[in-house]
């Protein structure tokens, strides 16, 4: 989920749609858009296959196939923070899940080449 790439794509039609805005028109057919950023760049895993869950740790009762979604903020240093399940598979995976995660590291977010905090959805598919 990249809820800052939507949140800036409410704020440029909410200033289209402003009265200021309609009232000052440009007649210049040259004229092109100010840009506003070098573009947002969301935040990347580094070793996805690295989240690893032992099957002993698992036991019987987690399923052969499962997936766990997580919603969580990558700080501007990479790390997990409020990790919260969105999806369950069974307790016991999400608390592994979870413990994961929190162990593991991301490329930050990036905002016109500078880190930024983002909140962001992870989904993990486990399998035995």
């Amino acid at each position: 989920m990249r809820t800052f790439p939507f949140a800036g794509l409410v704020l440029t039609s909410a200033l289209l749609a402003s009265p200021a805005f309609a009232r000052s028109p440009k007649t210049d057919a040259s004229a092109q858009p100010q840009r506003v950023s070098t573009g947002f760049v969301a935040p990347v895993l580094v070793d996805p296959a690295g989240i690893r869950i032992p099957s002993d740790v698992l036991g019987q009762t987690a399923p052969a196939q499962a997936k766990v979604v997580l919603a969580l903020n990558v700080d501007e240093k990479g790390n997990a923070q409020n990790v919260r399940v969105v999806q369950s598979a069974s307790p016991e995976l999400d608390f592994r899940v979870v413990e994961a995660v929190m162990k593991s590291h991301f490329q930050p977010a990036t905002l016109n080449k500078h880190a930024v905090p983002v909140d962001m959805a992870l989904t993990i598919h486990v399998q035995r």
